[in-house]
């Protein structure tokens, strides 16, 4: 996992293939959405991505796998239009976090802040609160409900809005901004290996079983 900062942004495509180099085959780049961006950081950041998808490229072409979710996730809903990339957010549903006050709080970005209580170590979880606050993270922002981008594009996380504007519901423009280049640095790559007839990026995304396959491969390799 990369966190991807405004000190470290410039040498990311630099660390990435050094990652690999080292043996990683999975990659996640989370992107630290409270820096102090400007607009002048868009470039930099665009071209950064822009080179480690071409590292990714070269990888597929050369039948070497391995996982980029922050690009595959955008694939795969090119793909599949009837995915959406925020159905997997069920906040508070699969993991709790304790505060020192022995309050269950859904993620480590709301401890301590009393609105976001869904149980405590005394009483267990509470199912009324978790459910609500389930069903307001799901209310989409107006700026965002006439996007076509809108299930491809992570903006209804309320880990993230929260972070970035003190409220689950809230966007920020860097959020906007970061998703649309992701977007379209992903499409690029896609559509030139679907057009360079690169096999494994054929199998891996559009062979519904070849998670399965890709088990069998590794367990193979391991003479098990």
């Amino acid at each position: 996992m990369i966190v991807v900062t405004k000190n470290n942004i410039a040498r990311l495509s630099e660390s990435v293939e050094y990652l690999i180099k080292l043996g990683f085959k999975k990659l996640n780049l989370l992107f630290d959405y409270l820096a102090d961006w400007q607009d002048e950081d868009l470039k930099v950041i665009k071209e950064q991505f822009t080179s480690v998808a071409q590292i990714y490229s070269e990888k597929l072409l050369a039948e070497e796998d391995v996982d980029f979710y922050i690009f595959d996730e955008k694939i795969k809903t090119h793909i599949n239009y009837e995915i959406n990339c925020n159905d997997d957010c069920q906040i508070g549903m699969k993991a709790i976090n304790v505060g020192a006050d022995g309050n269950f709080y859904p993620c480590m970005q709301f401890v301590d802040n009393k609105e976001y209580i869904i149980g405590n170590c005394e009483d267990g979880i509470d199912f009324e609160a978790r459910k609500k606050l389930l069903e307001d993270s799901k209310i989409e922002n107006e700026i965002c409900k006439e996007c076509d981008l809108r299930k491809r594009c992570k903006h209804v996380c309320p880990c993230k809005n929260y972070m970035a504007t003190k409220s689950i519901n809230g966007l920020s423009p860097i959020v906007c901004e970061f998703e649309r280049i992701i977007i379209e640095i992903a499409d690029e790559m896609a559509e030139n290996l679907y057009k360079k007839g690169s096999k494994l990026f054929i199998q891996k995304f559009y062979n519904e079983n070849y998670g399965i396959i890709k088990e069998i491969l590794k367990k193979q390799e391991k003479g098990m």
